[in-house]
């Protein structure tokens, strides 16, 4: 079973609880999680730029 990513937005923030190695599409741009995590993806050391997805 795959790790499950937790996302919740409390006032206008976006919290986002994810394990190392899980991924996510943020903003058209796939991250990993290199430990855990409840930063924004991309917002610091914690994510991994992986890719892009194609629209």
């Amino acid at each position: 079973m795959p790790n499950q990513i937790s996302l919740k937005q409390i006032g206008g923030v976006l919290l986002v609880h994810a394990g190392a190695g899980d991924q996510l599409v943020y903003a058209g741009i796939v991250y990993e999680a290199n430990w855990l995590t409840v930063s924004v993806p991309g917002s610091d050391s914690s994510w991994s730029k992986v890719g892009s997805c194609a629209k």
